[in-house]
């Protein structure tokens, strides 16, 4: 998104965009991450969190580097990439809420997504920050092309380095992290209650 809309200035001189076209170019992107949030939640729980995070990467950084050539095509080639980024992105959120589930304890759960959260915002700081000089020595094409490899290069590595959940992990024991332990309690809590009626005479 921040590339987008540090390029669509220069991209609308080359290819005459009017206001409305710029705004729907920037709408496609909300849009294709609307449809991706349900099902991005959906395979999440139902799934492995670590292969939707690592999908939806990959879908963004393609989308992100096709976009110089779809722009080339036509405006409705640009719309469909912009939308398939939004599609991959929206996979981010609904997949780190499991990751979080699986790994973070309820009573720090505030702080991860607080530091999170931040760490979010630090990189909108970022890419605002070097997007402008990167267009201004190398043309805007390459600041999609550039950014576009990172991501790929990501989740190369979260391929090779991520987790969704603790079984994922090698040398983890079985049957631990806090979805677990939260299930341990409950199993216990519920065999204790049967034990008072019991106790009690009840059924």
């Amino acid at each position: 998104r921040v590339v987008m809309s540090v390029t669509i200035l220069p991209m609308g001189e080359q290819y005459g965009y009017t206001d409305s076209t710029r705004g729907l170019i920037a709408s496609a992107f909300s849009f294709g991450y609307f449809l991706g949030l349900g099902p991005a939640g959906l395979a999440s729980s139902a799934s492995s969190p670590k292969v939707v995070l690592g999908a939806g990467l990959v879908l963004w950084s393609i989308a992100q580097a096709a976009t110089p050539a779809a722009a080339d095509i036509g405006l409705t080639p640009l719309l469909a990439a912009r939308a398939l980024m939004g599609l991959g992105e929206a996979a981010a959120i609904p997949s780190l809420q499991v990751i979080a589930a699986n790994f973070v304890p309820a009573s720090s759960r505030s702080k991860f997504w607080g530091v999170l959260t931040a760490s979010l915002s630090m990189g909108t700081i970022a890419a605002y920050s070097i997007t402008p000089p990167m267009v201004a020595n190398l043309g805007w094409p390459a600041a999609f092309e550039i950014f576009g490899a990172a991501g790929l290069a990501v989740a190369l590595l979260w391929a090779g380095l991520g987790a969704g959940s603790p079984a994922d992990l090698p040398g983890y024991p079985s049957g631990t992290g806090p979805r677990a332990t939260a299930s341990r309690g409950g199993a216990r809590v519920d065999a204790a209650g049967k034990q008072g009626l019991e106790g009690r005479g009840g059924p």
